[in-house]
């Protein structure tokens, strides 16, 4: 993690109180070890390999248990899944061969300027990380896969990228201040939110985080003629992973409660892309 990047951080927990920050090794600039302390709600979130893990509270436990409740349970699942299939999610031939597609539909989508500070919202293992680094001045990458955030740095260290930081995250309560980013995206994560209140949290965190008029990219399965022919719109990949798959209309109206909608395509197969731009003026 930059150094610098502490000063952008915010407790997930929400509660208000100042940051503290412990260095125990650092080279270039860059922290490997240490902590981050809140003093409002004594969390200790740790700084380890570079990567900081910041996770809110019902997040922290490993183990599920009968006291959580169903939209934790899933999440929880869901992340013991990612971390589970890191080494071998980049092996996938299907989606490398639409990542050839997706990437640079994407990337033209986020018209990313060479002073715009980014945030991805669910990198998972980097496949789009490292491609969106060079175009931006700097940027953040949160996904809540210790696992595949781990894969992600090695190729970001491969390749001699060192604008991004990963923190290990939940979308649904970003550890970031607002009014940060000049452009944000998110691919194919917003449909793996176990709940409707939820989904809207996760929008209302990207509204939130980004600065007035930016630009942000969304895109979430669709519910395609194919799809209701042969799957169903709600259910549980093999893996345990819950999904949810939109019809246009329905994620219009999600996004619109926080952000300005300005078209959602359908171009690619399995997703819709939304392109939105922050509200400018919108309380936060």
């Amino acid at each position: 993690m930059r150094q610098e990047t502490f000063k952008l951080l915010r407790c997930p927990n929400n509660c208000g109180d100042a940051l503290q920050m412990e260095t125990l090794e650092a080279k270039d600039g860059r922290i490997l070890r240490g902590f981050i302390h809140c003093g409002g709600c004594a969390s200790r979130f740790p700084i380890e390999e570079g990567i900081l893990r910041m996770m809110p509270k019902h997040l922290h436990v490993q183990q599920v248990t009968p006291e959580h409740d169903e939209a934790t349970r899933r999440q929880k699942i869901e992340m013991a899944a990612r971390d589970n299939e890191a080494d071998d999610y980049d092996k996938m031939k299907n989606l490398r061969l639409f990542g050839k597609i997706e990437i640079p539909y994407t990337l033209k989508q986020m018209k990313l300027r060479p002073n715009h500070v980014l945030l991805e919202a669910g990198c998972g293992t980097g496949r789009m990380t490292r491609v969106f680094a060079p175009k931006c001045k700097s940027m953040i990458a949160v996904d809540f896969s210790v696992e595949s955030l781990k894969r992600c740095q090695r190729k970001l260290e491969r390749d001699g990228i060192k604008n991004v930081d990963l923190i290990q995250a939940d979308n649904c309560a970003m550890p970031l201040l607002s009014d940060i980013f000049d452009a944000e995206v998110s691919c194919g994560v917003l449909e793996h939110i176990p709940t409707p209140a939820g989904r809207a949290m996760m929008v209302s965190e990207m509204a939130r985080t980004s600065k007035p008029k930016a630009t942000v990219i969304i895109s979430a399965y669709k519910h395609s003629l194919y799809t209701r022919l042969f799957d169903r719109k709600e259910g549980e990949h093999p893996t345990g992973i819950y999904y949810f798959r939109f019809h246009k209309t329905e994620l219009h109206k999600l996004l619109s409660e926080h952000l300005d909608v300005d078209g959602v395509s359908g171009v690619l197969m399995y997703y819709f892309t939304a392109r939105c731009k922050r509200r400018p003026g919108r309380n936060l």
